[in-house]
């Protein structure tokens, strides 16, 4: 493998190359020149012994150019496309009034040109027409292979169709000749063209047909050339399209022509498809509500729409759109209430599904939050988050730490809208701002609670909870604790489960020692009894951390997601069986794939179906439903959507496998392994090594913002491990996060990484990389101050110095609750320094890609700014990318996109020793000036 130095880009083409990136990102380069200070030792040593190099440049530097020359004419090989998917031809008449349809053209008229107008408007969508290998789908006109389409007599159209694969990233040129109209594809965008007719008149010779060509860049994986043509027989020329594509010489074996579609997944398949944001259903269990976010044209405005879908059949029997919000169902029936806000305020509307729709309130300023009020839904129950203007002076005297987040004084109160009289109430005031958890089945309280934040008081945030009387309006305290997430009524009012850390009420949910401290994110339930108020923890014993709760079978049992290692499940909690004890997980049984995550989900009120949208290690996201009886579900799940299905049959996916070692310490950890689609165990692959190490798992789950398939696609192995710390595995395994912040996990990812490398022989452990980001980020960081194991890493939104995160980033101070548990900078040095990786850079020898939003409020964009100079003054191998106006996720679709890619494009440039991907991306890097 070529040393760091080998692979530097050089500095030759300067700007050129460089796309512009506008607003979305910007690179600071990471060469090793220095500024000022260096170009003035340069001038003095130039000035010395300026004569002496002027003798020796001119031989040197006519050899330079006479080498520069011949690597810039680099020769070229030729692929030909000689073979189509064709599309059957369709009549091509010109529209009505056009200049030549209306009367019979003349045999030398100028028609053709005309009809070369007409590709103006593609018969398809470039953007979603994929020929397969079967020829045509059962409701889709016949794809044909062929190499030219067939002959008519009268204009017609059509599309042609062929895939070009690359193993790795190539620059081509497609050149196209025909004497017919054509307009030329490349992945869904327009890459070439001609209008107009290339041949002479009948009788006549034909003149010479020019090609056209087109500059083609080849990701790796399988691109779709198509081609859309016009065809008049007057014209006296042959329908046919010649292309060919011209690459390096060194690049002819690794690229190629074909009819075939099946191929690795790519990029566009996660960032272009729909994706669910939220799924509900109504009491009846009769309908469903699905939130879809649609990611297609135009691709930097992702459109929302909610759909109402039948439970048994999956049919669409309504869709709202745009600014309308996700539904809510009410407690009786087929009805649902959604918003629709705009600058007037926001507007709740009521709708049904086989009736009408009716506004019920109009212009609500502040609204926050909307539910019904049961058992029959006569009334609303909704919030309004009030903010007081600022300082007209341009300034603001903070009150607490959080003062510092844009919403932290907005005062949420409570209303209650009566929708047969039209009357309001308004059910709390003052200064604490109230959080809505639930209503009590009868109607008539709600359960409330009021947070605080004790700056000086470990663990900092407190909950009050209240029940609140609806006809008095008296709130009675019921409970009182420390990270509280969230509680619901029981299906009498007898009592409420809540969910809150393990020592929410004083030692009650923990399993650790007296006083031994836990990880406040394993989230526990309880059950809080509303008549003596009395707390009994449930999930004590439970290792799977509760993730939040979905609501209550027919059988009286409460549905709710919690993580098992790192799987998302649902499972059901029967009150009868009494505290820590009946738990039973619900089992999906897929005809294909698994469902390894459950990201929303929704009971129906009468507790009759349930229903989820969910996804697998190598199973797409998909919306599942499924009847519920006796708390477990009935039958095979039926699947009501699944984004990716239309591009199913032609993706090739890789093999996911579990994988677990043994420390040293002897702890058996999980991890899981991504394996390239068409693995071949005999041939050698580089390897990429994924975590997060903070305070919960790595999810196994498909896409993603960290998307483990498609780097698999691109040639990579890809182990994820589950480090000690994490929330899943019980409560003792999830506590060894606090006051860690590395110490062990880094250890274990080495351990884990080496026996990986050492029990599979197709792994190249000369070509490693790793990466993460937030706590992952950090862990990149300090992992390449522990070992040089790996070849190249990737940070992004990491954490260099501990002190900095903890004061600067909003919640950095209440993260470090968990992560530093009563440790701070003037009593902890050996964590807040010994830990950071910024005090121990000048041990970081690992080419390394910082990625951060510049806008982050989680993690400042200062914990990658410092550490990039650091190693900037250290002359070491650093790229810092910057995205503008960004927060600790990257989402813009065009700014996503190139973030993805410049991670990719960083592994290959260090583990494939190819340079070509980021070059394209960014150009060849430049020497700073002085």
């Amino acid at each position: 493998m070529s040393e760091p130095s080998d692979l530097r880009p050089s500095s030759s083409a300067g700007a050129a190359l460089r796309p512009s990136v506008g607003s979305h990102a910007r690179l600071r380069r990471g060469s090793i020149a220095s500024g000022r200070s260096r170009a003035a030792l340069v001038m003095v040593l130039g000035l010395t012994v300026l004569g002496l190099l002027w003798t020796l440049a001119l031989p040197t530097t006519a050899a330079a150019d006479e080498e520069a020359e011949g690597a810039a004419e680099k020769s070229t090989v030729e692929i030909a496309v000689d073979q189509w998917w064709v599309l059957d031809p369709q009549p091509a008449p010109l529209p009505a009034f056009s200049s030549s349809a209306a009367a019979e053209p003349a045999e030398d008229s100028e028609k053709a040109p005309e009809l070369g107008s007409l590709l103006d408007f593609p018969t398809q969508d470039p953007d979603g027409l994929r020929p397969t290998t079967a020829g045509a789908e059962a409701d889709a006109p016949a794809w044909t292979a062929a190499a030219a389409p067939p002959a008519t007599d009268s204009p017609a159209r059509t599309w042609l169709a062929a895939y070009i694969e690359a193993d790795r990233f190539a620059e081509a040129t497609l050149s196209l000749t025909s004497a017919q109209p054509f307009v030329a594809y490349w992945d869904g965008e327009a890459v070439a063209e001609r209008k107009s007719a290339a041949s002479a008149p009948k009788g006549e010779e034909d003149d010479e047909v020019k090609a056209v060509t087109a500059d083609l860049s080849l990701l790796q994986g399988k691109g779709l050339l198509l081609v859309e043509t016009v065809y008049d027989p007057s014209g006296g020329s042959p329908w046919a399209v010649e292309a060919k594509l011209e690459v390096e010489e060194a690049l002819g074996e690794r690229v190629r022509v074909s009819l075939d579609a099946q191929r690795g997944l790519s990029l566009a398949d996660l960032l272009d498809i729909e994706s669910v944001l939220g799924v509900g259903i109504s009491a009846s269990g009769d309908w469903l509500s699905l939130r879809v976010r649609d990611h297609g044209a135009p691709k930097e405005d992702a459109i929302t729409r909610t759909e109402i879908r039948s439970a048994t059949d999956g049919e669409v029997a309504r869709v709202h759109h745009g600014s309308e919000s996700s539904v809510r169902w009410a407690p009786e029936g087929d009805r649902y209430a959604y918003t629709v806000s705009g600058e007037a305020g926001t507007d709740v509307w009521i709708a049904s599904v086989g009736g009408g729709t009716q506004r019920v309130l109009e212009g609500v300023e502040d609204f926050s939050f909307l539910d019904w009020l049961p058992p029959a839904g006569a009334a609303l129950i909704y919030g309004r988050s009030e903010t007081p203007e600022a300082d007209s002076r341009g300034v603001k005297l903070l009150r607490s730490p959080n003062d510092r987040w844009p919403s932290y004084r907005a005062v949420t109160s409570l209303y209650r809208f009566d929708l047969e009289s039209g009357s309001h109430q308004r059910l709390t005031a003052g200064e604490d701002s109230v959080s809505y958890h639930d209503a009590r089945p009868d109607g008539e309280a709600l359960l409330i609670s009021i947070g605080s934040y004790q700056d000086d008081v470990y663990p900092f945030n407190y909950e009050t909870l209240y029940e609140l009387d609806l006809a008095t309006l008296s709130p009675r305290q019921i409970a009182e604790g420390t990270w509280v997430n969230s509680a619901i009524y029981a299906p009498d009012g007898s009592f409420a489960v809540v969910s809150g850390a393990p020592t929410a009420f004083g030692s009650k949910g923990s399993t650790l020692g007296e006083g031994e401290l836990t990880n406040l994110y394993d989230t526990q339930l309880y059950r809080l009894d509303l008549a003596d108020l009395e707390i009994q923890p449930l999930s004590r014993e439970l290792d799977p951390a509760v993730e939040g709760m979905v609501g209550w079978s027919g059988a009286g049992e409460l549905i709710f997601r919690a993580q098992v290692g790192p799987r998302s499940q649902l499972f059901a909690w029967r009150p009868t069986v009494g505290a820590n004890g009946g738990f039973t997980q619900l089992e999906w049984d897929l005809e294909q794939g698994s469902l390894d995550n459950v990201g929303s989900a929704a009971v129906a009120a009468d507790g009759s179906r349930v229903v989820i949208s969910g996804e697998g290690a190598a199973t797409p996201a998909r919306v599942l439903t499924a009847q519920l009886s006796d708390g477990r579900l009935v039958g095979s799940p039926q699947e009501l959507l699944v984004p990716l299905e239309a591009r199913g049959e032609e993706l090739r996916l890789g093999t996911v496998k579990n994988w677990s070692y043994e420390t040293e310490a002897g702890d058996t950890l999980d991890a899981h392994v991504t394996y390239p689609p068409d693995f071949d165990p005999g041939q050698k692959y580089p390897l990429l090594v994924y975590y997060y190490s903070g305070t919960v798992p790595s999810t196994i789950d498909f896409g993603g913002r960290y998307p483990k398939d498609l780097w698999a696609s691109m040639g990579y192995v890809v182990l994820v491990v589950q480090p000690s710390g994490a929330t899943g595995y019980g409560q003792e395994f999830s506590a060894r996060h606090l006051n860690n912040w590395g110490r062990t996990v880094a250890g274990e990812i080495i351990e884990g990484t080496e026996r990986f490398i050492a029990e599979h022989p197709f792994v190249d452990g000369d070509r490693v990389g790793c990466l993460g980001a937030s706590y992952g980020g950090f862990m990149t960081m300090y992992l390449l101050t522990q070992t040089d194991l790996f070849s190249a890493a990737v940070a992004h939104a990491g954490i260099s110095s501990l002190s900095s995160y903890w004061g600067e980033g909003y919640w950095g101070w209440l993260y470090k609750a968990v992560a530093s548990a009563e440790s701070y900078p003037w009593d902890a040095p050996d964590l807040y320094v010994d830990q950071s990786p910024l005090f121990s850079a000048d041990k970081i020898n690992t080419p390394l890609l910082l990625t951060h939003g510049d806008a982050d409020t989680n993690v400042p964009v200062g914990e990658s700014e410092q550490l990039y100079v650091a190693l900037r003054i250290l002359g070491r191998e650093v790229e810092f990318l910057e995205v503008d106006g960004q927060d600790h996720r990257i989402v813009p679709y065009d700014q996503k996109k190139l973030w993805t890619q410049a991670i990719i494009a960083w592994f290959d440039r260090y583990l494939k020793e190819e340079l070509g991907y980021w070059e394209h991306l960014f150009g060849t890097a430049e020497e700073p000036k002085g």
